[in-house]
């Protein structure tokens, strides 16, 4: 899940338990032009962090969507190591 962009970064978490988001690390997002302007028209920018405990950088809070991404482990502190960028998932289409 992401929860904010900062720079070309995607701010990235997971949902706990209780539903809450707990921030992980970030990952380059490496989006070609007609895949950034399809991505900004689908977000969905927020007044306050989704996470629970915010991340110290400056970026825009979003509405937390769906992307995939590779990483190499959890840290000992819960953080990701070596993410990589897959793709943004496409929400499912509902007819009606």
């Amino acid at each position: 899940m992401i929860g904010g962009v900062a720079g070309g970064s995607f701010l990235l978490s997971v949902f706990e338990e209780d539903g809450s988001l707990r921030y992980v690390g970030d990952v380059e997002a490496h989006l070609s032009r007609r895949q950034s302007a399809a991505f900004q028209a689908r977000i969905k920018p927020i007044a306050e962090s989704p996470f629970v405990k915010p991340p110290k950088r400056n970026g825009v809070w979003i509405r937390p969507d769906v992307v995939e991404v590779r990483f190499l482990e959890y840290t000992p502190t819960g953080r990701i190591r070596h993410a990589v960028f897959e793709r943004i998932v496409e929400a499912p289409q509902t007819s009606g």
